[in-house]
C-alpha cells in the first residue's frame, strides 16, 4: 500500500513539475500595408470608389488567411468586415455619401490598426451643350 501512494505521489510530482514548459503562442497579426487604389473619387453619389486593400501578416511575417479586418472611415461608406484570402489581403470598397473632404479610412485586427486618406472631390462640371436644331431649309 504505501509502495503504491510512493507510486501516485511521484507522477504527480513528475506531470506538475515536468521539464515541458511549453505554452501555445497566441497568433498576433498585424496590418502590414493599407492601400487605396484610386486615392481620389468624386462626390457622385456612388459612380465613382476606392478599392482598399489590406495586407494582414503574423508574428513570424507570413501571410494571414482566414482573418476578418474591420474597416472604418470617417466620411463615405466603406464595406466594414472582410475576411483575408489567402495571399493575406482584405479588399474592401469605399464611396462617397455626397460630402467633399479628405475621408480617413482605417483597417484595424487584433491590437493593429493602420490609416488612409482618400480625397472626395466635387464632381466635374459637364458642359451644357445645346444642340441647335437648323430652320427648315426652302427649296
Amino acid at each position: 500500500m504505501k509502495i503504491l501512494i510512493f507510486i501516485g505521489l511521484a507522477i504527480a510530482l513528475l506531470t506538475t513539475f515536468s521539464c515541458d514548459k511549453r505554452n501555445p503562442v497566441q497568433p498576433y497579426y498585424y496590418i502590414a500595408s493599407l492601400t487605396a487604389e484610386p486615392d481620389t473619387i468624386y462626390a457622385d453619389m456612388n459612380e465613382t470608389s476606392s478599392e482598399i486593400t489590406a495586407v494582414v501578416r503574423d508574428q513570424n511575417d507570413n501571410l494571414v488567411a482566414g482573418e476578418t479586418v474591420h474597416f472604418d472611415c470617417d466620411l463615405g461608406h466603406i464595406i466594414y468586415n472582410v475576411p483575408t484570402d489567402e495571399f493575406g489581403k482584405a479588399v474592401s470598397t469605399f464611396w462617397d455619401a455626397g460630402d467633399v473632404g479628405l475621408a480617413t479610412i482605417t483597417a484595424s485586427i487584433d491590437n493593429s490598426s493602420e490609416t488612409v486618406e482618400v480625397m472626395i472631390l466635387e464632381p466635374p462640371k459637364t458642359p451644357n451643350l445645346k444642340a441647335k436644331i437648323p430652320q427648315k431649309v426652302k427649296n
